[in-house]
């Protein structure tokens, strides 16, 4: 076969479809890439327990965010003594877990009394 002849040759269905189908492709490849580009990054998640009640009590009705508001002020100094006990504990863990010699006594020990 001569070039000529090459080029007058009509192309194959299978190519015409195989070229639809990369196209395709590639532009729902790149429209998830743009969704992901578009999108807010998600909310920075608070640690604190009272930060997040606060949170949860903005988003229900006006009485109910009352009655939950209430309900931790009575409890507030409890929480905060827990959340720093749990704290400390968790940095405690990790404070065995970086130990030398790492001593696995020493770390359940730490676990248990979490």
């Amino acid at each position: 076969m001569s070039v000529g002849e090459l080029a007058a040759t009509p192309p194959r269905r299978g190519r015409r479809w195989l070229l639809f189908g990369s196209l395709a492709l590639n532009l729902f490849f790149i429209g998830i890439a743009v969704a992901f580009a578009v999108r807010s990054p998600p909310p920075r998640w608070d640690r604190n327990v009272l930060v997040r009640i606060e949170w949860v009590a903005s988003t229900l009705p006006a009485v109910d965010a009352a009655i939950l508001r209430d309900a931790v002020k009575v409890k507030q100094d409890a929480i905060e003594t827990s959340q720093k006990k749990y704290r400390d504990a968790r940095d405690h863990i990790r404070d065995m877990l970086r130990q030398q010699p790492f001593s696995e006594p020493d770390l359940r020990a730490a676990m248990t009394a979490s």
